[in-house]
């Protein structure tokens, strides 16, 4: 449903994301078809996915990590949440949104962040992909917040939940940028 080109510029120790549009219309190596790049992942996966963006857009990605929906809200919930800016027509979008507040700095849960993730028909799939952005960088702002001796334990945990080309070393080899 969403992805995301994930860059690490260690010089600067920043991370940097970038949102692939579902609905861009590429070409699918592995079923020599044009399609939606939504439909790479339905054919073949995360290693189709990738195979498809380097195919298409000329770049070297070599590794990745996919996460199902109820896994990023227990992501998001293993942090404590994540803060977001929320207008009034997404707070509505939201599972108990009653309990919501609107403007900066509002704390959304897992499925709250997973559903902010997902608004699709208040505005625009820029918008949405914008929104993605926000929640993982939520994210990572949380997780630098931690102390680096918490990191081997939270990335042992989510490595249960996510599907990735990646060991337990490469990630944590990773970490110091947070």
């Amino acid at each position: 449903d969403a992805t995301m080109i994930l860059s690490i510029d260690y010089e600067h120790n920043k991370i940097k994301l970038s949102s692939i549009a579902r609905d861009t219309l590429v070409y699918i190596p592995d079923k020599d078809v044009t399609e939606k790049f939504t439909h790479a992942y339905a054919y073949g996966g995360a290693e189709l996915a990738v195979k498809t963006l380097n195919t298409n857009f000329n770049t070297n990605i070599t590794n990745y990590v996919a996460v199902n929906f109820s896994e990023m809200a227990s992501i998001v919930d293993l942090v404590g949440g994540v803060q977001v800016n929320l207008t009034e027509a997404e707070r509505e979008q939201l599972p108990n949104h009653e309990t919501l507040s609107t403007g900066d700095g509002v704390s959304l849960d897992g499925q709250q962040a997973v559903a902010y993730s997902r608004i699709r028909y208040i505005d625009s799939d820029d918008m949405r992909t914008s929104r993605q952005r926000e929640v993982l960088t939520c994210l990572f702002e949380k997780m630098r917040s931690m102390s680096a001796t918490q990191y081997p334990q939270l990335i042992r945990t989510c490595l249960d939940m996510c599907t990735t080309s990646m060991s337990y070393t490469d990630i944590l080899s990773h970490s110091n940028i947070l």
